[in-house]
This record gives C-alpha cells, structure tokens and sequence, in this order.
C-alpha cells in the first residue's frame, strides 16, 4: 500500500519528461528539458540534491528535502536559478546546502532538520514570499554570505516583519519600495550571526521602530543582557551606537525607536565594537577661529580623534588629529581649533578610531564662520523702532552711525559685540521719512540701507 506522499510523488514524475533520477543524486534536469509540477504535489528528495540546468514549471508545489545525510549531500545547484512556490526541510537529522541561487514565492517551511545553509547564495522571497518554522535549532546559516532577500512597499508600516525575516517595522512615514536583506555573516567577527539592511526608497525624518528578532544560536558568544543595537551606513567599516534601546531577553528581541534612518543593523556586545558611549561635537567662534569641542564617555580603547571638515557636508577631508587620550570611564572634554576655517558655512565630524583600527563618526554640525560684520535690518520699511542683528566672530566694540543720503548724520552709538550673534534696536520715531544708510564699523566696517515711513 502507497502512501499518499508516495503517489504524489509518483505522479509527478509521470507527467515530467527528460527526468534523470537517482536515490543518491536525486534530480537532475538538464538542459534543454521540462520539469513541470501540476497545482499542489510534492515532491520529495530523499538523501539527494536537485540540479537544474533546465527549465522547472513550479505551480503551486512543495520541493521537500528528507533523510538523515550530510547536509552537503542535500542540495541546490544548476545553472538555472531555481524557481520554486514552496520549500521545505524535513529530514530526521542535519540540512540543505545552496550551491547556487534561489527564489520562493511561496513558504519555506522549517519542519525538521537543521538548516539551510546559504554557503554565499541568495534566496530571493520577492514580495510574497515567507519563512516559516525557524526555531534555535532549525534555521537558516551562512557564516560565509549570502542573504534572504525580500521586497515590499512599506507604507507608514505598522508592526509589519516583511516575509516573516525577523526584523519588525513600524513607521508614520512611508519608506516606500524597501529591500530587505538578512545576512549570517559575522561582523568584525564578533558579532551575532544575523544583521538586516534595510534599502528604502524614502531614508530621511522615518522616525521608525524597528525590532530585531534573533536567535540564542546565533549569538556568537556575546552575553545576552550585554547586547545591543548597532548600525553602519557604510556597509560595515564603522558602526554606530542606536539610543532609545530596549532588550526583551524572555522573547529573543531588541526594540529600536525614533530611528530617523534605516541602513545596516546587528548586535554587538556593548563596548565590544564602539567603546565611545557618548559623542557630542559641539563649536563656537573665537577671535577669527572655530573651536570644536566634544565629551567622551567611556573612551577606554579610543586611540585617536580624526576631525574632519567638509564645505558641502558630503565630502570629508581630514584637518587634524587628537591623539592624547585619556582612556578611562569618566566623562572627559577633549578641544581642537580650526585656523583655517573656510569663509561661509562649514560642516565638521569626528571620526573615532579604536585600538583595533575600526571606526565610528559623531554626528555632522554645521558652523557658519566669516571675517565680515554680518548685518540684517528689520522690519524695512520701518517706522518707529529699527531691529539690528549683527553677527561677529570675537567680542569688539563698534561704533553705530545713521546717515542720510547727503551725508548728515542722524545718530551715532557705540555698542558691545559678543562672538556671535548680536541684537540691538534703536527709536527711528525722530527720523523724517526717507532713505538712510547705517554704518557699523570698528576693525571691519559694513554698510546696510533702510527706509523710514
């Protein structure tokens, strides 16, 4: 008496043509030929592999993997990507290798087994696909590359995880077309075995939660109550802290809110990768120069501050180092003076580099620096009172004169400049109506016009 998996599986081969199948080798189409699969049948490949070279007709069927051989010895290869509706993994012991790429439309089901080993091949879900059954000990590996790959329209999503990979989002923005790739692979090797990149459409002001699902096999030694979340917008050179963290230990995640961009994310044990805890660049204007000064929290392995200037705020050049740290948990105020600032806005970041050589940036400040009196007028026209911004580099004195076209002054003050901005008014109510120029001057000297009504 026949099962009926054994039936299936038996009709299946009877309206298949050019099928050359074996016990050990399991199925190989070549090229040239049709495997075609009618609506829902199985079909189960006991202790074999399936290449394909040919042409495979999926439907609405189930490629099963069975048996108890080496995972190795459980496979997908060929020339031709296979294209499959539904895949699953059902063997008493070990699991699948990849040999070459793959897509599931449908589900890929974790029934038994052990994994699915990636070996440095994609498996691409589209928009539809999911997975289904991963647990601790049943799952998908790939220490040497590879990535689960899928596609969505992920519009102000709530609590969505596209193709059930493990990364939950929520958003009231609209990312947009989002690729999202999981990866096995270690980073810096000393990270757990997953990470997600997150490519949207949309990256700027998400304001998104995400939550990162993992598995305790795939923690890589790190501590659990140590870990926490890390990203990198250059595909893994340097990584950057997340703040607003929370760890959920009893159901395996760790929570992310007021993301305002999405790029690379994984765990590392805190400390482990960027031992800079707290970051924060901040500047000011003194005597023609910009100061740039920070605190650091926790810099015990920081082996020198790179600063880094930038006139568009995309394009980087290094300007100076500080190498003089000090290596402790305290909180410590580190400076450095830009002589050469550029006149009009300047960008600014620090790059971290630890004694490992790997890296991390702050964020980017903009500073606005020029060697002239800068001078706005308000309102003009004006009728009694006439508001003066000034903006300075060092503290001055400056003589304030109001002037008429011909030359007559009607008002002469002195004012005190602080490095900065500068606000002063004056009582226009005795001016008679007309055109005026205002002079502010000292070590420089500017000019602005007004009207009186």
């Amino acid at each position: 008496m026949k099962t009926k998996q054994n039936i299936q599986y038996l009709l299946l081969i009877a309206i298949t043509t050019n099928l050359q199948l074996a016990y050990s080798q399991g199925i190989n189409n070549t090229s040239g030929t049709t495997i075609t699969a009618n609506n829902n049948v199985q079909l189960v490949i006991e202790n074999g592999g399936f290449k394909n070279d040919g042409n495979f007709t999926k439907s609405n069927s189930t490629i099963v993997f069975s048996g108890s051989n080496a995972t190795s010895g459980s496979f997908i290869s060929g020339t031709t990507p296979l294209d499959l509706f539904n895949l699953m993994l059902n063997k008493t012991s070990n699991g699948l290798q990849l040999n070459s790429n793959i897509s599931v439309t449908g589900t890929i089901h974790f029934q038994s087994g052990d994994s699915i080993f990636l070996n440095n091949y994609n498996v691409n879900l589209g928009s539809t696909g999911t997975i289904s059954g991963e647990t601790n000990s049943k799952r998908f590996t790939g220490y040497n590359g590879g990535y689960i790959i899928i596609t969505q329209n992920l519009n102000a999503p709530a609590a969505v995880n596209p193709g059930n990979l493990g990364i939950t989002i929520t958003s009231s923005s609209n990312l947009g077309s989002t690729i999202i790739k999981r990866s096995h692979v270690t980073q810096r090797n000393i990270s757990v075995n997953r990470s997600f990149e997150m490519i949207p459409t949309n990256n700027a002001g998400l304001n998104v939660s995400l939550s990162f699902s993992y598995f305790h096999s795939e923690l890589n030694n790190n501590t659990e109550p140590n870990i926490t979340l890390y990203s990198s917008f250059n595909n893994g050179t340097s990584w950057n802290l997340i703040n607003n963290i929370s760890l959920n230990t009893a159901s395996d995640y760790i929570t992310a809110t007021e993301v305002n961009s999405v790029n690379l994310f994984t765990l590392f044990s805190i400390g482990s990768v960027l031992p800079l805890q707290t970051l924060t660049l901040n500047s000011k204007i003194i005597n023609s120069k910009i100061l740039l000064q920070w605190n650091a929290t926790n810099d015990f392995d920081t082996k020198l501050f790179a600063i880094e200037r930038s006139t568009n705020g995309v394009d980087f050049l290094k300007i100076g180092n500080i190498t003089d740290i000090e290596n402790n948990s305290s909180i410590f105020t580190y400076q450095f003076i830009d002589d050469h600032a550029m006149q009009g806005v300047n960008y600014y970041r620090l790059k971290q580099i630890d004694h490992h050589d790997f890296s991390t940036y702050s964020p980017v400040i903009k500073v606005l620096f020029t060697d002239k009196v800068d001078i706005k007028l308000s309102p003009n026209p004006a009728k009694n009172m006439l508001n003066i911004r000034v903006t300075e580099n060092k503290p001055e004195l400056k003589i304030v004169t109001i002037i008429d076209l011909n030359g007559k002054i009607f008002t002469k003050k002195f004012i005190t400049c602080v490095s900065g901005e500068n606000n002063f008014s004056f009582s226009i109510d005795e001016l008679p109506k007309g055109n005026y120029v205002i002079h502010i001057s000292g070590k420089t000297k500017q000019t602005a016009s007004f009207i009186k009504m």
